[in-house]
């Protein structure tokens, strides 16, 4: 829905300010531990695919939003998870997207990995909110499927 969109807009781009105001990109809060604040400027993508790709990578970004409002704005999945999903895929996309065309990167900041060894890649609340929308999709469309409620195509109908 839109309103979830807004609100994980509304969480991203604060959190991301709170974290550009209040720590060095690069630095760890706490310098050690399995969670940690760290300012990370990314220029790609999600686990850092595409380093420095900021203009194909808003080019991308754009084309999602706009698929993404319109399968919002008429209803191409009639299902609360469907709709659920794509708020959180459209805020997410939005999120990320403000940084890019804002920043020239987007502020990732959630660092996540064992004490003294492997790290996860820093991320944000947009690719949270990105990851768990394409979660919860997936499963909508398996339910879909299964129910036999999916909209039908041309070609089911008489």
């Amino acid at each position: 829905s839109l309103g979830m969109a807004a609100f994980v807009i509304l969480a991203d781009q604060l959190s991301k300010l709170w974290v550009r105001s209040n720590i060095i990109p690069w630095e760890s809060v706490p310098a050690e531990g399995v969670f940690r604040l760290t300012q990370v400027q990314n220029t790609g993508s999600a686990f850092g695919l595409f380093p420095s790709q900021t203009v194909m990578l808003t080019i991308i970004s754009i084309i999602a939003i706009l698929g993404l409002f319109l399968a919002l704005r008429y209803q191409l999945l009639r299902n609360a998870c469907a709709s659920l999903s794509l708020g959180l895929l459209l805020g997410g996309s939005l999120g990320n997207l403000a940084d890019r065309v804002r920043l020239g990167y987007v502020t990732d900041f959630i660092d996540i990995g064992l004490k003294d060894g492997w790290r996860f890649y820093t991320f944000n609340v947009a690719d949270s909110a990105i990851t768990v929308g394409a979660i919860v999709m997936s499963v909508a469309l398996l339910r879909m499927g299964k129910a036999g409620t999916a909209i039908p195509t041309r070609r089911d109908q008489p």
